[in-house]
């Protein structure tokens, strides 16, 4: 037995729950609507889908972006991913200004994190290209309407090689 076979396996940095957590992440659905009491992972989730797909080749065409209706409600998920990110890209950089919140990938990704509370401010984003949409507690919206205008935004120009 060589040395290497004596070293303690490691443990992966993050693991999706099983059951509802696994398939969310794993999903290759357009929509993915995951609800649920609290506790089950359902940021984690939102945060492991884009994560998960980071260093696969799409580089900068990887684009995300996570609302919530205001930047104080960003706190929880923003908290989660400082916990998730960093174990599994050591190298990824977290950028805080007043209004741009958002990690950098080692290869050109980038997750936002912006607000978004009226139909209105859709017009922030009209034209943009985000491969990934999340909202964080997307039922605290009274209608679908920033939802269903935010999916002309879901679409990206890559044509893989």
């Amino acid at each position: 037995m060589n040395a290497a076979q004596n070293q303690p396996k490691a443990e992966p940095s993050w693991r999706a729950l099983p059951g509802s957590q696994a398939l969310a992440i794993a999903s290759t659905a357009d929509e993915i609507l995951y609800h649920g009491t609290r506790g089950p992972g359902k940021t984690e989730a939102q945060l492991a889908y884009f994560v998960a797909r980071c260093g696969t080749g799409y580089g900068t065409h990887w684009k995300g972006v996570i609302f919530d209706r205001g930047y104080k409600n960003l706190g929880d998920i923003i908290a989660k991913s400082h916990v998730m990110i960093p174990k599994i890209f050591p190298t990824a950089k977290f950028f805080a200004a007043k209004s741009d919140l958002h990690w950098h990938f080692p290869d050109g990704e980038v997750l936002m994190f912006r607000h978004i509370k009226r139909v209105q401010d859709y017009r922030d984003y009209h034209g943009q290209e985000y491969p990934f949409i999340g909202f964080n507690e997307l039922t605290s919206y009274p209608t679908s309407d920033i939802y269903d205008a935010m999916k002309s935004c879901s679409r990206s120009g890559f044509l893989p090689a």
